[in-house]
């Protein structure tokens, strides 16, 4: 029988021991327990999926993407509202302060006034699921001049253009389509007002990059660029073209982050990388290395695509251990010859060490093509991250549509505040215009407004200015 001083742990262990060793044995357990809490800690947080604008350029394709999202369990969509320098939602949809004359993209011909965007937000509250606006950034047209509009930027500012270190100016028929040059100070600030539209617009949880690089080592020397590097050279501490190419990268991530941060601190900044980042570097000089140490993106979403589980393994398992909490694992989820097999994807799943934040697959339309839900729903994520969503200044009025023989718009005024308003379409002209009081406004709206679709009140309350967008066909 163990003494008053000893401890019976013999279902444990099979033997007995003492009172000072199960001291030290509580101290190995605690930490145990300790490392195992922290080991789930770090555990992924996020399982994102690409969408591509052939799958939600109408609002049926969009349901159908948000129900399976919700069945395969995805925490963050990641919705491709501009693809080539054009735009899936609507520019300068009610607030603008950001120019952005952008076109509405041709993936809309059929359906022009249609805002996948807000479709996405609107139908996937109350999910859990982030929606991230999925924006291209240096390429700017499809290989097919018959998609570039007459007001597209290709056209309009053909200066801007990048150029071959030969002198030849980069063809809309190259690599991925024709690329803007960020050595230009004028392309940065284009595309920092683009994204900060839609962050101020739109009520999403994120703005992730694509395509923020070059196209080639050999391009990048559009001639402003080579004039600011030969200038610049010497006061930077330069010691190459390639780190001045790296440099203009680098301030793009960061003068877009800075710009959206300001708009909303919640939202979620992620970036779309090659996994190499020897590759990345040397062919398209995006050292997101440099990013994630500077504290300048969120997340890295690594396009790790290989087929191979070797070539993949090679991958995550060389990326330094201080970056993996902040990287996505980007996932090929697709085949291009129908012999990429379920298995593939699910080892790759296997191979993926907990340390890093997630895994994403792409894309959506190929889980689909490819048939392989089994393996998007094996991957669970265990502690995902809680939805922040930005709050908008309080609205004093409320407004109704009802369609009869005409439109009838309802300005509810609950608060019975006082003010000015009107009534606006998208051009800036005038539809109704009246003075606020302690009741409500009926408004009268010609049916031909409905081709326009959106109109958007506009009222001042308290020196304060607000704005309501109305969309006429709901």
């Amino acid at each position: 029988m163990p003494s008053r001083n000893s401890l019976n742990f013999e279902c444990l262990y099979g033997r007995n021991i003492s009172e000072h060793n199960f001291k030290k044995l509580r101290r190995h357990l605690i930490f145990y327990f300790l490392f195992i809490i922290f080991t789930v800690n770090l555990q992924a947080q996020i399982k994102a999926l690409w969408v591509t604008p052939w799958d939600m350029n109408d609002k049926d394709r969009v349901l159908n993407v948000i129900d399976y999202a919700i069945e395969w369990g995805i925490t963050d969509l990641l919705v491709e509202v501009r693809y080539r320098g054009d735009a899936l939602y609507v520019p300068n949809r009610l607030y603008r302060d950001f120019p952005n004359n952008e076109p509405i993209s041709y993936l809309l011909n059929s359906n022009p006034n249609f805002d996948a965007l807000e479709t996405f937000i609107h139908y996937s509250r109350g999910s859990n699921i982030r929606i991230h606006a999925w924006v291209t950034v240096n390429v700017i047209t499809t290989r097919r001049f018959d998609t570039i509009q007459p007001n597209h930027l290709y056209l309009t500012h053909p200066q801007w253009l990048t150029y071959h270190s030969s002198g030849r100016r980069i063809r809309h028929d190259q690599f991925e389509g024709a690329f803007i040059d960020p050595g230009i100070p004028e392309v940065k600030q284009y595309i920092v007002n683009i994204f900060s539209d839609i962050v101020q617009n739109y009520e999403i949880d994120g703005l992730h990059l694509d395509y923020i690089r070059y196209p080639h080592p050999d391009y990048g020397h559009n001639r402003v660029s080579v004039d600011r590097y030969n200038s610049l050279r010497n006061i930077l501490s330069l010691n190459s073209f390639q780190r001045w190419k790296e440099l203009q990268i680098k301030e793009q991530v960061q003068m877009i982050g800075e710009s959206i941060k300001n708009i909303n601190p919640n939202i979620i900044y992620t970036a779309a990388v090659f996994a190499n980042i020897s590759d990345a570097r040397n062919s398209y000089a995006q050292n997101w290395h440099d990013w994630l140490e500077e504290g300048l993106l969120d997340y890295a979403y690594i396009m790790a695509y290989q087929t191979r589980n070797s070539g993949f393994e090679q991958i995550v398992t060389n990326i330094p251990e201080r970056f993996r909490n902040q990287i996505v694992v980007g996932i090929r989820a697709w085949s291009e010859d129908g012999t990429y097999m379920v298995q593939g994807i699910i080892d790759k799943i296997n191979l993926t060490p907990s340390s890093y934040a997630g895994i994403s697959f792409f894309s959506f339309g190929g889980i689909i093509e490819g048939v392989y839900q089994s393996a998007v729903t094996s991957y669970i994520v265990n502690n995902p991250i809680n939805i922040t969503r930005s709050t908008r200044p309080h609205q004093w009025l409320e407004t109704r549509v009802n369609h009869e023989q005409e439109i009838i718009l309802e300005i509810i005024n609950n608060h019975n505040v006082s003010g000015h308003w009107s009534l606006i379409d998208l051009s800036e002209n005038t539809v109704a215009e009246g003075r606020l009081s302690n009741y409500d406004n009926v408004v009268l709206i010609p049916r031909t407004y409905m081709d326009r679709r959106y109109l958007v009140l506009r009222y001042d309350v308290n020196n304060e200015s607000f704005m309501i967008l109305i969309d006429l066909l709901h």
